[in-house]
């Protein structure tokens, strides 16, 4: 039968529904509820430690030794190594301290050559004497091979016309990957996203300009799964769903940063065409 699970926060209770017999490190996984695992849930680190009323078991000589009877006597457990039998109230232990995440580093001047760029063009109307197609008449004026997935070849026609054949051709390592109405060659943008073991920074860089226009910092959500790459890499290799949930969730961290990056800065999401990884 399902467990009720009410989560004791300063902003007031959440309440959950959790699997009979499901681990409490498990559920707090899955429910996005940030507790300190650097050993992975491998019992060790005796970090993932919560304040639980409910658990009728008594905790286990390890949870015992690596808690002590003093944090045993006001109420904790290791969430690693106990599971939900009965209804549960948590209170989470706050957090140490603000997190100082470096994102300022002295910068220099490099010559400005991005590998996407946008080039205006403002091309001749169709005509008896002119009767090309669109697609060979973009890339006589651009100079470049057109990108030929069916999808984007489609829209083609529609773009030329809704900008009375003046638009924007985005041009990437010699091919033309998207062709936009109207002038929009001041908006090209591109991340760079240095992912580390324990935090994320974002920038957001004009193309245009070649400068910094922006800077997002996060914890990085993938330290629940272990401290450490080799805790990480065990929990891939010992978990069926390993990998699709550490994928996920450095994913989900980063479509976070890019649309923090989009609010702050004042741009659409799909102003950004390039992205680095580091």
């Amino acid at each position: 039968m399902p467990r009720k699970v009410r989560l004791h926060t300063g902003d007031g209770v959440l309440e959950y529904r959790a699997d009979d017999g499901e681990n409490l490190l498990e559920f707090l996984r899955r429910n996005s509820v940030s507790i300190a695992s650097p050993c992975g849930g491998k019992g060790t680190c005796g970090k993932c430690r919560v304040r639980v009323r409910g658990i009728p078991d008594e905790p286990a000589e390890k949870e015992k030794s690596l808690l002590g009877s003093q944090m045993i006597s006001k109420g904790y457990r290791l969430a690693c190594y106990n599971t939900i039998n009965s209804d549960l109230d948590l209170y989470l232990d706050a957090a140490g301290g603000e997190a100082s995440i470096t994102t300022e580093a002295k910068e220099r001047r490099v010559k400005l050559d991005p590998v996407t760029r946008k080039i205006k063009l403002e091309m001749e109307l169709p005509s008896l004497e002119s009767q090309v197609s669109d697609v060979e008449r973009i890339e006589a004026f651009c100079g470049y091979t057109m990108d030929d997935s069916p999808a984007f070849m489609a829209k083609i026609p529609e773009i030329l016309r809704l900008g009375d054949f003046k638009i924007t051709a985005v041009v990437s390592r010699d091919r033309i990957i998207s062709v936009e109405p109207g002038d929009t060659s001041g908006k090209l943008y591109g991340v760079a996203v240095d992912i580390g073991t324990t935090t994320i920074a974002a920038y957001l860089v004009d193309l245009v300009k070649g400068k910094k226009a922006g800077v997002c910092s996060m914890l990085n959500p993938q330290a629940k799964f272990g401290a450490d790459v080799l805790s990480r890499i065990d929990y891939t290799l010992n978990r069926p769903d390993g990998l699709k949930e550490l994928k996920e969730t450095i994913v989900d961290c980063i479509n976070e940063a890019i649309a923090a990056l989009c609010r702050d800065g004042g741009i659409r999401e799909n102003d950004i065409y390039t992205m680095v990884f580091v």
